[in-house]
């Protein structure tokens, strides 16, 4: 869904560097059954193209997520993304927010809160702890009175919750393990499987995130939509080399040098694998003939090249900092 791994928005390097607003580019997403057992291994542009399997795909525009099921008159609330690693999830929640921030998506939704799993395993050995209070430690800004309010409309609450194979609980949505009070002093891992299941908050919206290996942990059968983010299909390769590269012809030269690669080629349906490609690619497309470097060739090349351009900035940036 977007140019990055799967990697923390706030101060990530990479975020600022690829820039959502201007290079980002929208991936596949396809609607799955949360049944079918490829879904649980992980689908691929590549892998649905063996599968003969694309031409029979419904693309699922990031703004659809939560539209209405054809079949149900009741609007889904329960979505679940999933991706394998560094497909995208988690440069899609970040789009979300910005755009939701923005005032171009979402705007049914008068808050949107964003919760990472990682993030909620270290409160384990907290104290019990109510939603308000749970929320009130990530949003300092909101005052608790203001945010009481907030919780008395439900239905016009999205919360986010990032990379589900991270968790350490497992989701158990059985009776025992609900609380029916969001002013309820519970485990932090209860008080997210209420907030999934709805037990309390009737009405709000979820959108939880995950690779594939995890959806067995996701024992929920209220699962309105699941869709899953398969990649880069080629149109999106070339438009994301255009973006990368500033300019469309030097990006077309970019992209028709790694076409002829078949190894590099069918890496960039991934868009952390096509970021570093293009990364590694910058330093012979953008410079003059004399200063040019021999293109990579190989995966070895690459990253070589990569991790090469990476060490040379930051050696650069040091000794600015430093005065030199």
């Amino acid at each position: 869904m977007g140019p990055l791994d799967d990697q923390p928005a706030s101060g990530d390097p990479l975020t600022s560097t690829v820039g959502l607003v201007t290079q980002y580019t929208e991936l596949m997403v396809i609607k799955q059954d949360i049944e079918d057992e490829l879904a649980k291994a992980g689908k691929t542009e590549e892998r649905l193209e063996e599968e003969g399997a694309t031409k029979n795909c419904e693309r699922i525009w990031t703004e659809q997520l939560f539209r209405r099921n054809p079949d149900s008159a009741i609007p889904s609330k329960i979505i679940v993304v999933s991706g394998v690693e560094g497909i995208g999830k988690t440069t899609m929640v970040q789009k979300i927010m910005s755009e939701w921030a923005s005032g171009t998506l979402y705007q049914r939704f008068a808050f949107v809160f964003l919760f990472k799993f990682r993030e909620l395993n270290l409160l384990d050995n907290e104290a019990h702890m109510s939603l308000a209070t749970l929320i009130e430690r990530h949003y300092k800004h909101l005052t608790h009175d203001k945010l009481i309010e907030i919780l008395q409309k439900p239905e016009s609450l999205l919360f986010i919750l990032d990379g589900l194979e991270e968790y350490k609980h497992k989701l158990d949505f059985t009776d025992s393990q609900l609380c029916l009070d969001p002013d309820d002093e519970v485990p932090v891992h209860i008080l997210v499987t209420s907030l999934v299941s709805q037990t309390f908050l009737k009405g709000n919206s979820v959108l939880i995130t995950s690779r594939p290996q995890a959806l067995e942990y996701l024992v929920i059968e209220r699962v309105d939509r699941f869709v899953e983010i398969v990649g880069f299909f080629p149109e999106q390769r070339l438009m994301y080399f255009k973006k990368f590269f500033g300019d469309a012809d030097v990006g077309t030269r970019a992209f028709q040098y790694i076409e002829k690669n078949t190894i590099l080629y069918s890496m960039c349906f991934n868009p952390s694998y096509c970021w570093i490609i293009c990364s590694a690619l910058k330093s012979h497309f953008t410079k003059l003939e004399e200063d040019q470097v021999a293109a990579p060739r190989t995966v070895t090349e690459t990253f070589v090249m990569f991790l090469h351009n990476i060490l040379t900035n930051h050696r650069q940036e040091s000794r600015e900092k430093e005065g030199f």
